[in-house]
């Protein structure tokens, strides 16, 4: 029986001054944490820090696929008003879908046999004016090219910050034909991209300009 599978990415954000305390709480809860992910059918989970802000990745094989915080984490975390319609805080949100280069049909075929030796977060800027046409773009490419160069490659959106998830080595596979049957995506992609982007002014390293890399904190 095919068991659908559903990929979320999240943003938390820690109290000031409390990243070590964290980091270190993660490290001794963490063979537990991973029990208790299992236990809800979650199959796969990254979590990543820059600075004082978490961004989860997590894949869940069951309706019940939304991750929440275990009670013993929340003394870190900041909250947000909740406009869902409940009169409650929430100390995470989920981000807005911008780009995959793939989907899931189903578990066995997605994850297989194959297991991840890097995985991989990053974290960008976007100037607010270029929003609508980093998205207009993504989604052309997306739809346009299904299953181009990462299956597992994929972006959300909180505000104007991007987070980026992939694994490697990178896996690429038959994916579902796309809703567009056009060919307008711009071959000087990473040229057409590079002015949507507020590049970080605090490092000269190649390759962190526009995405920074996260530091990961817990993966399985």
């Amino acid at each position: 029986m095919n068991i659908s599978l559903k990929r979320s990415l999240y943003m938390s954000q820690l109290k000031q001054g409390t990243l070590e305390s964290f980091r270190k709480f993660l490290q001794s809860d963490a063979p537990a944490f991973v029990v208790r992910m299992r236990k809800r059918n979650f199959i796969a989970f990254s979590l990543f820090s820059w600075e004082h802000q978490l961004f989860l990745y997590t894949e869940a094989s069951s309706e019940d696929w939304e991750f929440q915080w275990p009670e013993a984490y929340t003394a870190w975390l900041e909250t947000w008003p909740d406009w869902s319609g409940y009169a409650r805080a929430r100390n995470l949100v989920p981000l807005m879908d911008v780009f995959h280069d793939n989907r899931p049909d189903d578990t066995a075929s997605w994850r297989g046999v194959h297991s991840p030796q890097q995985r991989i977060g990053k974290l960008a800027r976007l100037k607010p004016e270029m929003y609508s046409s980093y998205v207009f773009y993504h989604f052309q490419k997306q739809e346009e090219e299904p299953g181009s160069f990462n299956d597992r490659y994929i972006i959300g959106a909180y505000e104007n910050l991007l987070f980026s998830y992939h694994e490697l080595p990178a896996i690429v596979s038959e994916a579902p034909t796309g809703l567009l049957q056009t060919n307008n995506s711009p071959e000087d992609w990473h040229g057409v991209m590079h002015p949507h982007f507020d590049p970080w002014t605090d490092t000269e390293e190649e390759g962190e300009k526009l995405w920074r890399s996260l530091e990961e904190l817990l993966s399985f």
